[in-house]
């Protein structure tokens, strides 16, 4: 696991890594609404937090897992590549089902 300090940490000393459109931060709206799934929470308590969150895109996380150097960080990035690489094979066999079927329609 890794403490959120860390984690805040290597973003800002890795802040070039993590455009916009890797990484946002909650609007006031989308954490209140964020918080309100938490039916524990008290209404005026912030859950312990200051400043609200920041939120992740899948590209995001994988370059967490690039700037991170924890183990947990090293299983998520193999399980992202785990997942791009089936994704493609999925991807590549489809388009060759599809060229053999349009083949066996124009004979």
């Amino acid at each position: 696991m890794v403490a959120t300090k860390a984690l805040k940490q290597a973003v800002k000393r890795n802040i070039e890594r993590f455009p916009e459109d890797f990484m946002f931060q909650l609007s006031k709206k989308e954490f209140e609404d964020w918080r309100s799934q938490f039916v524990t929470s008290n209404s005026g308590d912030k859950m312990g937090l200051r400043y609200r969150p920041y939120a992740f895109t899948q590209e995001g996380v994988a370059m967490l897992s690039s700037v991170l150097r924890s183990k947990r960080a090293i299983q998520v990035k193999s399980f992202q590549q785990r997942i791009e690489d089936l994704s493609y094979s999925y991807i590549m066999k489809r388009v060759s089902m599809n060229r053999m079927q349009d083949a066996e329609r124009s004979t």
